[in-house]
């Protein structure tokens, strides 16, 4: 198994502001549709994908400053099955064709259309937390020593787990890692095996969610990526051991967080 490697989180409230200000900040991270794609989508299309995925960028969004500007989220027809973060411009892409791919493999596994419609959207939302990740990393100057892809699929599930705490959805790190499982066996590049980063993504988000240990609906899929011996929770928590450093401080970097929306009194939408 591949897993994150040490790195020190630098990040910056702007305190720029005056309390009389009432100018609202701009958000840290904004989804927008490409028109191309509007034109010819269905309104149900639309509106699901103008609801759904700014609500997953509130809970970033309820730190006014976190970034310098804002990182534009556009979803997109590519050519290809893909999503990237963009440094040049700071952008972040997600593919249609990436979506629908994800969408076709669950009807494949047997789900009808509209389950099918509604662990896409989960999916591609964990995409979306992952192509964040190595904007948070290239934006707020994170250094790491090693994988980039494994550093931003444990932020990921990070903001995953902890959108989800309070909350009836399951995270969407469990089901962005439970696509992973069916990828390729090598990409032959950074991103790594598949499988590998499926069986890190499950079990970090167990280890913050124990009790999908216990959840009939996901316990047989999630198992199989927990048996091997590993201690998921001390991994998510803060006392992993050496090797998985890296969860201990994306852990210390979300409580960090927690305690700025505080004292900027600002709630986290989870």
């Amino acid at each position: 198994m591949t897993h994150p490697t040490f790195f020190v989180v630098r990040l910056a409230i702007d305190s720029s502001r005056s309390p009389s200000d009432d100018t609202p900040p701009e958000p840290n991270f904004r989804f927008v549709l490409d028109p191309e794609v509007t034109a010819r989508a269905s309104d149900f299309f639309i509106n699901n994908a103008n609801t759904f995925f700014p609500a997953a960028l509130e809970q970033l969004n309820a730190l006014p400053g976190l970034l310098p500007e804002t990182v534009v989220i556009t979803y997109r027809d590519c050519g290809i099955a893909n999503a990237f973060y963009d440094s040049s411009d700071r952008t972040i892409t997600i593919c249609s064709e990436l979506d629908n791919a994800q969408y076709n493999l669950l009807l494949e596994l047997g789900l009808d259309s509209d389950d099918a419609f509604v662990l896409s959207d989960f999916s591609t939302a964990f995409v979306i937390d992952h192509e964040i990740g190595h904007a948070l990393v290239d934006i707020l100057d994170i250094p790491i020593a090693g994988n980039n892809e494994s550093t931003a699929d444990a932020i990921a599930t990070v903001l995953s787990v902890e959108r989800s705490l309070g909350g009836t959805t399951r995270p969407y790190s469990l089901f962005g890692g439970l696509s992973l499982a069916d990828q390729p066996t090598s990409y032959g590049d950074e991103h790594g095996n598949g499988q590998d980063r499926a069986g890190d993504i499950i079990c970090w988000t167990v280890g913050g969610r124990t009790e999908l240990l216990f959840d009939s609906g996901v316990q047989s899929l999630v198992q199989p990526f927990v048996e091997a011996g590993r201690d998921c929770t001390a991994e998510y928590q803060d006392h992993c051991p050496p090797c998985v450093a890296g969860c201990r401080v994306l852990r210390h970097a979300w409580q960090w967080l927690r305690r700025h929306s505080t004292r900027h009194r600002v709630g986290f939408l989870i």
